[in-house]
């Protein structure tokens, strides 16, 4: 796999990624939202993962810090 397509798979799960109000109805205890984040970081480490498990030049940390970006509104 090419970078450009490490970008485009970090892209797609960071367009996935709970939205600010779910994280903040996390924080103040809600358990649905705190459910809905833990799954999608479990998504990303998994992912990350078998990419590294393909790839030993794969830079894990800078993928998920991509997937973990927003985008600009």
């Amino acid at each position: 796999m090419t970078e450009k397509d490490y970008e485009l798979i970090a892209g797609a799960l960071a367009k996935a990624r709970p939205s600010t109000a779910a994280e903040a109805l996390a924080r103040q205890g809600d358990m649905a939202a705190y459910a809905e984040i833990a799954k999608w970081r479990g998504v990303v480490k998994a992912v990350a993962g078998a990419l590294e498990g393909q790839n030993s030049r794969f830079d894990k940390a800078r993928f998920e810090d991509a997937c973990y970006k927003r985008e600009a509104a």
